[in-house]
């Protein structure tokens, strides 16, 4: 869990292939459980940010 405990945040690192029947299951059990629609944000990695000159 991250975040400024308010409702809640949650990281996890899902493969690829499996992303979109994990999200569907996690919206699915939030809303049984808390009564509220999950927002979910599918992500990949990348290099990150880095310096340079203009």
């Amino acid at each position: 869990m991250t975040g400024g405990g308010f409702a809640g945040c949650g990281v996890a690192l899902v493969d690829q292939s499996r992303s979109e029947e994990f999200s569907k299951e996690l919206e699915r059990k939030y809303k049984t459980i808390t009564g509220r629609a999950a927002k979910i944000y599918l992500c990949s990695p990348s290099e990150g940010a880095e310096s340079f000159k203009i």
